[in-house]
């Protein structure tokens, strides 16, 4: 205890107020850098991100399907996950695509539906790309 009475007087009012403020003035410092150092942070980790992992695509699908020929009645809205990269009409045919997208429906909400017997409309299609 006498050595912590010691220490403490044996330091002087300026110089702690002096470290204090070097300190908060260092900590303020750090978090400017820190703001302007962030968007560039994103960017070189997604880049590290491209060199070691393997680069993945998927295409979210949001739809409804409907009875074909009445489009009148209210169709039933789902959304689904397709691990392609593109599902367009530049990539394959829009028969194989509807394909898919429906058998993706039965697979994961459990429906039996038919592309004979339905079809789909209001198709709303996001890319996405992620890194594993």
């Amino acid at each position: 205890m006498n050595q912590l009475v010691d220490l403490i007087s044996s330091i002087s009012l300026n110089q702690l107020i002096d470290t204090m403020v070097i300190k908060v003035i260092a900590g303020i410092l750090l978090f400017f850098l820190s703001l302007l150092i962030k968007p560039i942070r994103t960017r070189i980790i997604n880049l590290f991100k491209r060199l070691i992992g393997r680069e993945r695509h998927s295409v979210i699908v949001k739809c409804k399907v409907y009875p074909k020929g009445r489009y009148r009645e209210k169709g039933i809205p789902f959304e689904i996950e397709l691990p392609y990269e593109d599902i367009s009409e530049d990539s394959m045919p829009i028969t194989k695509s509807n394909d898919l997208i429906i058998a993706e429906i039965n697979r994961k909400y459990g429906r039996t539906f038919s592309p004979y017997e339905n079809d789909l409309n209001e198709v709303y299609i996001t890319k996405k790309k992620y890194y594993v």
